[in-house]
């Protein structure tokens, strides 16, 4: 049996429902729209705390901004929570229903390819 890593250990994955407040870039006086986004996070422990709930504010975001892409430039108003779900505790393998071969296969093939992009 192989060492734990970070891929073998398990974690808390919790999934979030936020609403995105964002209107287009310097336009909030011209109206806000919102958006219902959904975040999948970990944590080390059966809680979350306020690192946390930073992060999953900055998820939401990150999703809002990908969502609408990079020709459209717009605020994030505000993150409204609107649920935390449990989702379990497990390896990220397990989560994600794959071998750790098959993961760190995936990871070096995206870095390879980020890689190539930048040069």
């Amino acid at each position: 049996m192989s060492e734990p890593n970070k891929h073998t250990v398990p974690v808390h994955y919790w999934m979030c429902s936020a609403t995105v407040y964002h209107c287009l870039a310097g336009k909030v006086a011209e109206g806000v729209s919102t958006a219902v986004v959904n975040v999948i996070f970990t944590t080390k422990e059966e809680k979350i705390l306020s690192k946390d709930l930073t992060q999953a504010q900055r998820g939401a975001q990150q999703t809002m901004l990908e969502r609408v892409g990079p020709k459209i430039a717009i605020d994030v108003v505000d993150v409204v929570f609107n649920s935390f779900t449990h989702l379990g505790f497990v390896s990220p393998v397990e989560f994600l229903g794959t071998t750790l071969e098959e993961l760190e296969k995936s990871l070096a093939e995206g870095l390879a390819a980020a890689s190539q992009a930048l040069q």
